[in-house]
């Protein structure tokens, strides 16, 4: 089960996604979802770390037959 969220960034930075993901060969969508995993999960042990709770492992494995993501133009 997958959810569509949208996202708006400066394009420079969508730019710099775009050419990590052609250059890594993924799809821009797993480059986005794997970096908001890894923040998530950085935050979670840094809340741990300061004496919050556990943190949680993120279930983010991205399925190897997912269609090439695609970053969206601004208007």
């Amino acid at each position: 089960q997958a959810r569509v969220v949208t996202v708006r960034m400066p394009v420079e930075l969508a730019d710099a996604v775009s050419s990590a993901a052609q250059r890594l060969g993924r799809p821009v969508g797993h480059l986005v979802r794997e970096a908001v995993a890894y923040y998530l999960a950085a935050a979670a042990a840094y809340g741990a770390a300061q004496g919050g709770a556990e943190p949680e492992q993120p279930d983010h494995a991205v399925p190897a037959d997912e269609p090439p993501g695609r970053v969206k133009k601004a208007r």
